[in-house]
């Protein structure tokens, strides 16, 4: 039986920005240092400088679930992404005021943002780790502490949050994932120094797998997440 252990924009003010996507381009679009860009539905912008790489999703469903109802947003959020063999450690420094804005209309769900690394088979399997803030009316914002791991429509994990305004509140957050064969481990940092695991899963993922960063927006608002220090190794 498998276990499933689930335990500012200021850097944005860029100088040598390099457009990388405007509206209406659909086709991928390689980054150097970072991987490919990819906005299914065309409509997010995306910039890249020395100091990071800054994605904006308009005020709109982009998700990344394939339990989503509708079947044009369970892949549409924009993301940049490689192929990996094997064991690997990804880490990032997500930046920016991340706060939902009210809920979609006609949406079945609370409002969400949420941003960080993924993994994906290509297929109907997928593993999350985000910087993702959810707004409750009866409990208020509360930050995800537990990765998102999917099986096709099925989430595998148990939900849970914090509402410690250290985290939650945070300009900037690191987000850590590490995978040793079907386990992976999830941590998040404040200052990338000092690490605090969140999470293990274990997983039925194949040897080579996409992984990346994406931008989740479930709010009707329009959002702006930075990326820093992007790095997928084997150290």
């Amino acid at each position: 039986m498998r276990r499933f252990l689930v335990a500012s924009l200021a850097f944005l003010a860029i100088s040598l920005v390099r457009p990388v996507r405007s509206e209406g381009e659909r086709s991928p679009e390689p980054v150097p240092g970072w991987g490919t860009f990819v906005d299914p539905d065309g409509d997010c912008k995306a910039q890249v400088s020395p100091e990071g790489f800054v994605i904006e999703v308009p005020e709109s469903l982009h998700d990344f679930w394939l339990g989503q109802k509708d079947p044009t947003r369970r892949l549409n959020a924009p993301r940049v992404t490689r192929m990996v063999k094997g064991d690997f450690r990804a880490r990032v420094r997500v930046v920016g005021d991340m706060v939902p804005g009210p809920a979609l209309p006609g949406a079945d769900i609370l409002p969400v943002i949420s941003a960080g690394l993924y993994v994906w088979d290509r297929g109907n399997l997928i593993l999350r780790w985000e910087r993702s803030l959810v707004d409750d009316p009866d409990r208020g914002l509360m930050l995800e502490l537990a990765p998102k791991y999917d099986v096709g429509h099925i989430r595998l994990v148990e939900w849970k949050s914090t509402q410690d305004a250290a985290y939650r509140d945070a300009p900037a957050l690191w987000l850590q994932l590490e995978r040793k064969g079907p386990r992976f481990t999830t941590s998040l940092s404040l200052d990338g120094q000092t690490w605090h695991s969140t999470s293990e899963v274990f997983t039925i993922f194949p040897d080579e797998v996409e992984v990346g960063i994406l931008v989740v927006n479930g709010s009707a608002r329009p959002l702006t997440v930075g990326f820093q220090k992007l790095h997928i190794g084997q150290d």
